[in-house]
């Protein structure tokens, strides 16, 4: 009898646990799985990267950080192929170069290591750029072979290299020596004249304000540029009652935001003047305003050259706005032959008068791979047309009267 009551306590026992596990599924809990390869979460994969592959730096240009992206929440640590050139802080990234022989450009490779994390894998775990460090400064300058922007170096010899303050700068910019450093912020009052080939070097965050007429004469080829690329290129600002900038030998912009611009005048004059010799725009950010004049005589430009050649290459921006006239023919934004390739894009803009201004006159050569379409106005006032010049040809802009006011390269 024993056994029987052990046998029937047995089988309570397992319908106890049958009802219990019923009531799991009857109010909805569900046996946890097993942990299996399909069911937990794989961390997802990504690759490191720098934006740039090769950098150019000088000696004097500070330290800086280039950043590394899709690093997720791994540990990135870095390293220079040769401290002595650049050394890199190992957890930040910061770059601070070393010291090089005048007349070398020193190339350093900076890397960048990933570990894994919890919740990320990195298939590529490493990146590298090479960093090439020069003794000076760095700038802008033009590769025409490749047909871009490049940098080089130099490294001012003396305190006469530097524009770095109102006294003596006038001097200073007159004075010999073929680069001078423009630094911090200055302004000259009254006119400068440049006796010679000069390149001005706009360094970050600098700015040079001359208020009067910048001459350069006509053995003087006059060239600017600037540290950078960035938000805070430097600026150069020529501002006068007549025209700004006269240059007799050519003028080449490389970089940095430049502005020449007649004011309060009313005998007028032109934002830049290049005579019979090229203005090369490879780069920068270019503001060219003419003023306006009070009597019957024709307006002034804002880039005027007789038989002259205006090249808009690179990456370059323009904005030409001629000068209005009282009674007479308004000026033109520009006046001149213009050649525009790569990705620069210009706006040239007509003045108002008898009759107004076109928005450039002279013969405009298209040989980037995008068209330049002029918005036109019949009145000086309404946009009523447009003419589109397409690539890879050339028109005589000008001729006709519709086609005043401003010219837009679109991309």
């Amino acid at each position: 009898m024993r056994k029987i009551w052990n046998l029937v306590g047995i089988m309570l026992v397992m319908m106890l646990v049958m009802l219990v596990s019923s009531c799991d599924d009857l109010f909805g809990e569900q046996d946890k799985p097993t942990p299996t390869e399909e069911t937990t979460p794989q961390p997802p994969a990504q690759s490191i990267s720098f934006a740039e592959s090769e950098k150019w730096w000088g000696t004097k240009d500070g330290k800086f950080t280039l950043v590394v992206t899709n690093t997720g929440d791994g540990v990135v640590t870095y390293s220079s192929s040769d401290p002595s050139v650049a050394s890199v802080d190992p957890t930040t990234g910061e770059v601070t170069p070393g010291d090089v022989a005048a007349t070398d450009v020193v190339p350093v490779v900076i890397t960048a290591t990933v570990a894994d994390s919890e919740n990320a894998t990195y298939p590529t775990k490493t990146a590298q750029y090479t960093l090439k460090v020069g003794k000076g400064y760095r700038y802008l300058i033009w590769d025409d072979t490749n047909k871009k922007l490049v940098y080089d170096i130099d490294d001012p010899a003396s305190d006469n290299d530097f524009i770095d303050s109102s006294t003596g700068a006038a001097a200073k910019l007159a004075s010999g020596g073929a680069v001078k450093f423009v630094k911090g912020h200055v302004t000259i009052s009254g006119g400068v004249t440049i006796p010679q080939n000069l390149l001005l070097v706009l360094l970050d965050d600098a700015e040079l304000e001359i208020n009067g007429k910048l001459e350069a004469k006509s053995s003087a080829n006059l060239s600017i540029t600037a540290q950078s690329e960035g938000d805070n290129k430097g600026e150069f600002v020529v501002k006068n009652t007549g025209t700004a900038i006269i240059c007799r030998k050519g003028m080449n912009i490389y970089g940095g935001k430049i502005t020449a611009e007649v004011t309060m005048g009313i005998n007028g004059g032109h934002g830049i003047n290049v005579d019979n010799y090229p203005l090369n725009i490879y780069g920068g950010d270019v503001t060219a305003k003419a003023g306006n004049i009070m009597s019957s005589s024709s307006g002034y430009h804002g880039i005027s050259g007789t038989s002259a050649k205006v090249l808009i290459t690179g990456k370059a921006i323009l904005t030409a706005t001629g000068g209005n006239s009282s009674s007479g023919w308004a000026g033109c934004g520009i006046y001149a032959d213009v050649t525009v390739s790569g990705e620069a894009k210009f706006t040239a803009i007509g003045g108002t008068g008898t009759p107004n201004g076109h928005g450039m006159s002279g013969t405009l050569t298209n040989e980037s791979s995008a068209p330049v379409v002029f918005e036109t106005s019949s009145d000086g006032a309404t946009w009523d047309g447009s003419y589109t010049l397409s690539a890879g040809s050339s028109a005589r802009i000008g001729s006709t009267a519709a086609l005043q006011k401003r010219g837009v390269r679109k991309l």
